[in-house]
């Protein structure tokens, strides 16, 4: 999915319900895993493309001091009324990945749920990436994961889905474009506003790398790659798998 101005407006409301089958706390303990591993421990954490905070707010209840940042304005304020009611203190701001102007720095930064697959070139990605290793104190961690080529041609693929929102109906069409590796979505709402049906449209696009891609990307903004993991494992990543998770360390 490629995050635009504007997009995520009408996917923000219903998000946390179609996403109800992802179990965040088990994510985020698995980014505290990841952390252990380097006997590393982070104070403070940055959760780029944090969208409405499902992670962000699992981290902060373990008592890290967590910031998210995020594009859609939509997004963010689902996630600040969450953290609202679970009395937590969250500092938010609405920033495109790709140019990231923050005042401060961090020990730790997060980028997942397959974020950097919304980047649609390696460009952007190298983008990024710069941008993160500006955000990193000297030592600190970047974790972030991907949906890779097979990812995309294989639970998205090419078809029509439908999905129950509240007071409505979401449907997807999903076309996938192998020889560019590009995942295209096209969503389509139809929903109940004031009593009135609606129909709105959003398209989302999702792009895959190759690992040579995304490690010749991190090696060109400065970073030291320690590890590409399997999936929510500690185990190497194979050319084969559904989602890699990368590791690389700010040079200090």
């Amino acid at each position: 999915m490629r995050k635009e101005l504007g997009r995520y407006r009408f996917l923000a409301a219903v998000y946390d319900q179609m996403k109800s089958e992802v179990d965040y706390e088990t994510w985020s303990q698995y980014i505290i895993k990841i952390w252990q591993h380097y006997a590393f421990e982070p104070r403070t954490v940055l959760d780029l493309a944090c969208g409405t905070g499902g992670i962000l707010l699992h981290l902060a209840q373990q008592g890290y001091e967590m910031t998210g940042v995020d594009l859609s304005e939509d997004m963010l304020a689902v996630a600040y009324e969450k953290s609202s009611r679970a009395g937590l203190r969250i500092s938010l701001f609405q920033q495109d990945m790709r140019d990231l102007q923050l005042d401060r720095t961090f020990d730790a930064v997060i980028c997942l749920c397959d974020s950097i697959n919304y980047l649609l070139s390696i460009e952007e990605v190298q983008q990024c990436f710069a941008g993160v290793y500006r955000c990193l104190n000297p030592g600190g961690l970047f974790v972030f994961d991907v949906n890779t080529a097979r990812a995309l041609e294989m639970f998205y693929g090419t078809g029509v889905y439908y999905d129950e929102i509240p007071g409505g109906e979401l449907k997807w069409e999903t076309r996938y474009h192998k020889n560019q590796q590009r995942c295209q979505m096209d969503l389509t709402f139809f929903v109940q506003v004031e009593g009135e049906p609606r129909v709105y449209r959003e398209r989302h696009i999702e792009q895959a790398y190759s690992l040579e891609q995304l490690m010749q990307g991190l090696e060109r903004t400065h970073f030291r790659l320690l590890d590409v993991f399997e999936g929510f494992t500690l185990e190497p990543a194979r050319e084969e798998s559904y989602r890699w998770n990368f590791v690389a360390q700010r040079r200090g």
